[in-house]
Parts: structure tokens; C-alpha cells; sequence
């Protein structure tokens, strides 16, 4: 189903652009073996959560499960990245600064979980009804 939508240029170019730029990251940290791990799983999840975003925005309306599916999936890879990036730059900062970037991130995963896994149960009543008054007014 992923191989049938249509990718925009831009979409290509960034995609181009973010492995080039991760091809260059991994080869600047090719003496640290956790540089290099960041830089594969970052641009992994990164990739990941692209095609979940894509995946869910040509999902029907109708397949509710699937779309529950592809939210969860979202949710967990935003989180994956938060956490990662969080952790690498809290590790160069000093201890209040700490304190405010493990705080938001906190506050990152906990809003992320709202809006796409509690609050998003409301969404297709509501999608619903706006086919409904679509329907009505053609």
C-alpha cells in the first residue's frame, strides 16, 4: 500500500537531504561507536515515523483499527526520538538545564499521548460528521 502513494519532489528532496546528512554524521563519528549507533537509530525511527505518518494520511476513515494501529506507532517513535535526543543533549548540558529539557520531554510524551492515543478516539465522530453535513450540502 506505502509503494502506491504518490511522493511529492519536496518530499523526495527531504528525504535525500536528511540520509545525506545522517551519511555524513555517521562518517564524522566513525571512532565513536555510540555516535554512530545515535546517528542509525535516529535516522531510523526518523524514516519510521515518516511512513507511519504517510501510512495513516491514505488510510480510510473507515478502518479504525488500523488507523488506532498507525497512531500508536507514531506515538511510540516520538517518543523514541524524544528520549534519544533528549538524553544526548542533556548529557552536554549542565544540571538545571537538565532538569528543563527532561521536563519537557516529559511534557512532549505526555501531550503526544493525549492528543494521539486518548483525545483521537474522538476523532472519527467527528470526521463522521463532517462527511455527513459534505453529504448534505452537495
Amino acid at each position: 500500500m506505502l509503494a502506491q502513494v504518490h511522493r511529492p519532489p519536496f518530499t523526495v528532496l527531504a528525504l535525500a537531504i536528511v540520509l545525506l546528512n545522517s551519511g555524513v554524521a555517521a562518517y564524522r563519528s566513525r571512532g565513536d561507536a555510540a555516535g554512530v549507533a545515535f546517528v542509525v537509530a535516529s535516522t531510523v525511527a526518523l524514516l519510521l515515523l515518516s511512513l507511519c505518518v504517510s501510512a495513516f494520511g491514505v488510510t480510510p476513515a473507515g478502518q479504525a483499527d488500523r488507523r488506532r494501529r498507525l497512531r500508536a506507532a507514531v506515538w511510540g517513535l516520538s517518543v523514541a526520538l524524544t528520549l534519544m535526543f533528549a538524553f544526548r543533549v542533556a548529557g552536554l548540558v549542565p544540571l538545571p538545564a537538565k532538569a528543563v529539557i527532561w521536563s519537557l520531554s516529559g511534557l512532549t510524551v505526555a501531550g503526544g499521548f493525549y492528543c494521539l492515543l486518548v483525545k483521537a478516539d474522538d476523532a472519527p465522530e467527528m470526521e463522521e460528521t463532517m462527511l455527513v453535513k459534505e453529504a448534505t450540502e452537495a
